[in-house]
């Protein structure tokens, strides 16, 4: 008898971890859902994904996903080839993933290398190191989406106050957020 589909959104995070890890593509979370990882509670329907992965993994990705979640394959390989973004939404649960494809240059691959394995609400995922998840905060709060994102890294960094300062205040300047990540200590 096949599992029962999975409608939560934990059930929806463990089946597109599984998949992810199974298959062989490295991951992690960042967003709202890494923020768990770290005391800051926070429900959400949508979740930020990175895969580190190249315009012919798009195809694999999609087959992974395609009999369960709504995707477009054409998006996933855009995606892939500029680094971008493409929408993953579960049919059941109405979860949706904002899945990023990983750069391969600059300050991202750093922090893709410095994800950790966490338990998220008994799941075990990989996500964002803290400071790179402030980062990510800080960088959030200036894209149209990026609700919350300051108020999101003073919580953080009032729950995980032992960050590797040095690393935070060269990417900061590197990433021309130096001046928030200011704002965000002084709070």
């Amino acid at each position: 008898m096949p599992p029962a589909p999975a409608r939560d959104p934990l059930d929806v995070l463990r089946l597109t971890a599984t998949r992810l890890t199974e298959a062989g593509f490295a991951y992690m979370w960042t967003g709202p859902l890494a923020l768990n990882a770290y005391g800051e509670s926070r429900v959400v329907q949508e979740f930020e994904l990175v895969v580190r992965m190249r315009t012919t993994d798009a195809e694999w990705i999609a087959a992974l996903f395609s009999h369960d979640f709504d995707l477009d394959p054409d998006s996933l390989e855009r995606a892939a080839f500029e680094a971008g973004t493409a929408t993953l939404v579960h049919r059941e649960g109405g979860v949706r993933f904002w899945c990023h494809a990983l750069p391969r240059e600059g300050y991202y691959p750093h922090a893709f290398d410095r994800r950790s394995t966490v338990i998220v609400l008994g799941a075990s995922l990989s996500v964002a190191a803290p400071e790179d998840l402030l980062l990510w905060c800080i960088l959030q709060n200036n894209q149209p989406r990026g609700r919350g994102g300051l108020d999101d890294a003073r919580a953080l960094l009032a729950r995980v106050p032992s960050v590797d300062s040095r690393y935070l205040e060269e990417w900061a300047a590197e990433l021309q957020v130096a001046t928030d990540l200011a704002a965000v200590r002084r709070a």
